[in-house]
């Protein structure tokens, strides 16, 4: 990948941390993630794991990459979540939110 497409990927990638919202609704239930391509539905901390622990890749982040950004390139939607992901397992498994 040349230089402009990594700095580009690299923007998308901090567009998506920036967007992604933590909320503390109660000590009971615990933080919930309200990620960008899915606002409507806050998913829970332990859906969030899962999500992460079988390495899946979502669907709607997929479509949320082509619609927002024409990302298309399987390698390109990778590199953004391989590098997302990292920032996911980071916030959910040091809790540094």
């Amino acid at each position: 990948m040349n230089d402009r497409l990594l700095k580009y990927l690299d923007y998308i990638v901090d567009d998506l941390i920036s967007n992604t919202e933590i909320k503390k609704l109660s000590p009971v239930t615990g933080p919930f993630i309200a990620f960008p391509w899915n606002k409507v539905v806050l998913q829970a901390y332990n859906k969030s794991k899962r999500m992460l622990q079988f390495d899946n890749l979502p669907m709607k982040l997929i479509d949320y990459l082509n619609n927002n950004y024409g990302l298309e390139e399987d390698e390109h939607i990778m590199y953004v979540w391989e590098i997302y992901k990292d920032f996911l397992i980071d916030l959910l498994y040091n809790k540094k939110y």
